[in-house]
């Protein structure tokens, strides 16, 4: 026999059916209501909003959390096109002519090269000069002049030892040097087109061995 099998219920003869109210029970109820904090007096009263489901619907459901999901995709994409592009510090526009910058290290050697060709307007003038103009070859072609730097994750700068001069047309050409590596993770160009003169910058990529 398990305890209190034998045990009997004891009503209380205070709180028989008879005695108690027909409203006792909403009477208490409305009253714990009306003391209870406004949250829940919202609930119970239909103004508190129903809980979206799906997070996009969270996140579009009120306009201050449109405004919020639209700034992380714009944060996101920002951090997205920082971290995978070169935000065009490699190339720039000199003198109608567009230089673009790279660089790689390969077996303890740095290289780098320029790429250089007329832009698109630039390219239709100079064709323009030499079919309707009827001028020679030399008078399109432009003097340049480049020279490199590296720069060390410490901020040493290592100068380049060759400088490079030569005259570009209406096609793409390419300047190339090196350079002993010394932990350049940086290689920096100043290109001079004619009086013209601009920096231009990139990251080293390294080429396995």
């Amino acid at each position: 026999m398990a305890f209190g099998d034998n045990m009997k219920e004891i009503e209380d003869p205070s709180l028989k059916n008879s005695e108690i109210p027909e409203n006792y029970t909403s009477y208490i109820h409305e009253e714990r209501i009306k003391n209870a904090p406004k949250i829940v007096q919202d609930y119970y009263a239909g103004k508190v909003c129903k809980f979206e489901k799906g997070l996009f619907k969270v996140l579009v459901a009120k306009k201050s959390n449109r405004i919020i999901f639209i700034v992380m995709i714009m944060l996101a994409l920002i951090v997205f096109i920082k971290n995978n592009l070169s935000n065009g510090e490699n190339i720039a526009v000199i003198s109608g002519y567009e230089c673009e910058l790279a660089s790689f290290s390969y077996d303890d050697t740095i290289y780098a090269s320029v790429k250089i060709h007329p832009v698109k307007n630039k390219r239709e003038e100079i064709k323009k000069q030499k079919s309707v103009l009827k001028v020679q070859t030399e008078n399109a072609e432009k003097n340049v002049k480049i020279s490199f730097k590296g720069f060390t994750d410490a901020g040493a700068e290592v100068i380049f030892k060759d400088e490079l001069e030569g005259k570009i047309f209406d096609s793409q050409q390419f300047f190339r040097t090196s350079n002993l590596d010394c932990d350049i993770i940086t290689v920096e160009a100043t290109v001079i087109i004619d009086d013209e003169s601009k920096q231009i910058s990139a990251k080293v990529s390294k080429k396995l061995q």
